[in-house]
């Protein structure tokens, strides 16, 4: 078995993962058996209908009572099993992808699912350590996530978490656990950062998004969670704009960008509502409009800092 941290549990993988933090070997949270379109012909088709929602998102979840567990069904053939205790997955990677291909929906979807099965919510967010405290860039596809994390690690501050930033509830407190050493970035933000695209790694063959390897820039403990703000519609101007909303607002707009919130069950939709609604008291929410052009990205890592700073000094 091959052994990894991710979002704060011990992965035992039956194959490498290149892209995750090694872990020792030891009781595994997680267990994750890959198979082929060779090894995983056994594999039951299923009902083959789709509801509309599925189709719009490309893939099906159901619950499979009899098994004991969920099934992913990806349009393009990728399909995971998980049991219903969050503890064991098998993977399929079908016939003209690779491994690396299968990887990018487990370290996102099916790991954040895995994660409410074990009771954990996390913020569709990622995460960067500010005077060693973790600050959430939450936001939908686009909203400029990763490209703000990226910039922020080039400026040398460390990374804990991309697109995935699951919660350890402490009560009145809150903290962040560590994702993976990477950031993803499409192209016009690789263009934006580095000059041009080809300078970093795709992170697999088949798909456009490349990588900024983090190194030295990734930071590996759980951090106690200092602020989060909300990244919203771009403006004209040169400067970001950071605004205080009522905790109504920031309820909602926190809700919005949890991390698969469209699996829910009543008991996860409750549990998540709890958390949100202790997380919005006890944590500085606030919303970013940053500079449509994304050259302005600087002017957005530094407002940013100077508005974490100033809270800090403030609750000092």
């Amino acid at each position: 078995m091959n052994w990894y941290w991710l979002y704060g549990v011990r992965l035992a993988s039956s194959e490498p993962l290149a892209c995750l933090h090694q872990a020792d070997p030891g009781q595994p949270d997680v267990t994750i058996t890959f198979y082929d379109a060779a090894t995983g012909a056994a594999w039951d088709q299923g009902d083959s209908r789709w509801p509309p929602d599925a189709a719009e998102r490309g893939v099906r979840v159901r619950l499979n009572g009899q098994q004991q567990r969920y099934e992913f069904d990806y349009r393009d053939g990728t399909r995971f099993r998980v049991g219903i205790h969050g503890d064991l997955i098998s993977a399929l990677t079908p016939a003209g992808a690779i491994l690396e291909d299968t990887v990018i929906y487990l370290v996102g979807p099916v790991m954040g699912f895995v994660l409410r099965l074990r009771g954990v919510v996390s913020l569709h967010a990622s995460t960067v350590l500010i005077d060693n405290k973790a600050v959430c860039l939450c936001g939908g596809p686009g909203a400029g996530k990763s490209s703000t994390a990226a910039a922020m690690a080039l400026r040398g501050y460390p990374i804990l978490t991309e697109d995935v930033a699951p919660l350890s509830d402490g009560g009145g407190s809150f903290s962040v656990r560590p994702g993976y050493p990477r950031v993803n970035l499409w192209a016009d933000s690789s263009s934006a950062l580095f000059g041009a695209p080809e300078i970093l790694p795709v992170i697999t063959p088949n798909w456009e998004k490349r990588y900024v390897p983090l190194k030295t820039r990734f930071w590996e403990q759980t951090a106690p969670l200092a602020a989060v703000y909300v990244l919203t519609e771009r403006h004209g101007g040169q400067d970001a704009i950071i605004r205080d909303r009522p905790p109504t607002e920031n309820f909602v707009g926190l809700v919005a960008n949890t991390y698969v919130n469209y699996l829910l069950d009543p008991a996860m939709r409750a549990r998540e509502f709890d958390v949100l609604s202790r997380l919005v008291r006890a944590v500085r929410v606030r919303s970013v409009s940053p500079p449509a052009d994304i050259g302005r990205i600087g002017a957005l890592c530094d407002a940013l800092v100077a508005d974490v700073n100033n809270a800090l000094r403030c609750t000092a």
